[in-house]
Order: structure tokens, then C-alpha cells, then sequence
């Protein structure tokens, strides 16, 4: 298992270049399925979910 943290979008060829160093697939475990080359939408999707998590738990909000 692979834990990615942050905010730019180059994360996606480090992990591509990580999983072929590996002989492995990476999996997107928000949706069960296989990281595609093009996966760059469901990374902004994460993102997104991230920055109104981190947005409403400085508020103080649930």
C-alpha cells in the first residue's frame, strides 16, 4: 500500500514510475479500480474531497 499525500499534480508519474518498479498495478482505493495512465481527473476528484474536509474541520464544522 502506497499512502500519497499532497498537492500537485506531478503525483501521478511518481507512482506510475513506483508501481512499474515494482511489477504491480496501482488500485484507486476510493473506487476499487485500476489507475489508468489518464488517471489525472480522479486525483483533482481526491483533491477536491480533501480541500472541503480540511475546509470544514477548520470551521469546526462536521
Amino acid at each position: 500500500m502506497l499512502h500519497v499525500r499532497g498537492g500537485e499534480n506531478d503525483v501521478l508519474p511518481v507512482i506510475f514510475r513506483i508501481s512499474r518498479a515494482l511489477g504491480c498495478r496501482p488500485v484507486d482505493c476510493s473506487n476499487g479500480e485500476l489507475l489508468a495512465d489518464d488517471a489525472q481527473a480522479s486525483w483533482n476528484a481526491f483533491q477536491s474531497f480533501r480541500d472541503r474536509t480540511i475546509a470544514s474541520d477548520s470551521l469546526g464544522e462536521p
